[in-house]
């Protein structure tokens, strides 16, 4: 057994070990589209969101279309746990139990793969075994992923998909070959369809793949919109538009979602102080994350060799 499969195998078993049995108001809502898909084939979750969701929280996170009930979410995750519920359906029907194996082998594998990546990432730049395991792990276990990885969030399907894109986009820079630009294409699509907001990520990839070849960085923009066309049609299904995002019908648009461009706006005082909390207050991104101030310590080393993939590293952050 090589280390990197012994690295995938042992984020796995941790991840295991601290899945999460209960749901909140976000994932109960990804989670009841997944009931409603496998036992009611449908995308209503009326019959879902008020009974899986955990007794300390109440339901908010929905769109109301028609008098009823669908997720506010991106609905790649749900999807991604239809062939877990329905396997683990035929064993038991307690919510609970579900929970925790939709849980662990949709977020808890993705989260691995994202650090199996990395350690082979780390290929590319030095053959030092250690270096790249303790990446590996340190994303895995010393990072918020290790909190990501067991619940039925967005943010672990959304980094695996956005990092395997740039991945394929690097590798394809180094050595060629247009099948990396069809699944780096496909594999933004996938990560918009996680998490609507990876759009911006899925934008700064397609300027990436345009800078390392003109000719050739439409291969990744027609595999992207291949891969975008399955999110449209689930909002066609759902709302009766292609462009319908449930963000529109949300019960919470006019509190989240209404101003700017779905809630993507420009920064005034007010919200530069919550990022400066949410960066490095002790819940804040690099009091979780501490290595990854070292990362930005590196980034005018690694500039000097790879400037291209450091304005795109840069460009993703800030976005």
């Amino acid at each position: 057994m090589d280390k990197g499969t012994k690295i995938f195998l042992t984020l796995f078993l941790t991840y295991a070990f601290f899945t999460n049995t209960y749901l909140t108001t976000n994932d109960a809502s990804r989670f009841s589209l997944t009931a409603a898909i496998v036992e009611e084939h449908s995308l209503v979750i009326d019959s879902y969101l008020d009974t899986v969701i955990s007794k300390w929280w109440f339901a908010k996170d929905y769109a109301v279309f028609d008098g009823r009930r669908y997720s506010d979410k991106a609905p790649l995750g749900s999807f991604l746990g239809v062939p877990v519920y329905w396997a683990f359906s035929f064993f038991t029907s307690d919510p609970a139990v579900l929970t925790y194996f939709v849980s662990l082998f949709t977020a808890g594998l993705a989260t691995a793969a994202t650090a199996l990546l990395i350690y082979r990432f780390g290929a590319e730049f030095t053959e030092n075994h250690s270096v790249r395991t303790g990446l590996a792990l340190a994303y895995g276990i010393a990072s918020m992923p290790l909190f990501y990885g067991t619940v039925f969030f967005s943010h672990a399907f959304t980094a695996l998909f956005g990092f395997t894109s740039f991945y394929l986009l690097f590798m394809y820079r180094r050595r060629g070959g247009e099948k990396k630009l069809v699944f780096a294409g496909v594999s933004s699509a996938l990560a918009v369809a996680s998490d609507y907001y990876a759009g911006l990520i899925a934008v700064i990839l397609f300027l990436y793949a345009l800078e390392i070849s003109r000719k050739k960085a439409y291969v990744f923009l027609l595999a992207f919109l291949g891969g975008i066309s399955l999110l449209l049609t689930y909002h066609w299904a759902a709302f009766e538009s292609p462009f319908a995002l449930p963000y529109l019908y949300s019960n919470l648009f006019s509190k989240f979602h209404s101003e700017g461009f779905y809630g993507v706006r420009f920064l005034d005082w007010k919200k530069f102080s919550n990022l400066l909390s949410q960066l490095f207050s002790v819940w804040g991104f690099f009091f979780t994350t501490p290595f990854a101030l070292l990362s930005f310590a590196a980034l005018p080393r690694f500039s000097k060799t790879y400037r291209l993939e450091t304005l795109t590293i840069i460009a993703i952050t800030s976005g």
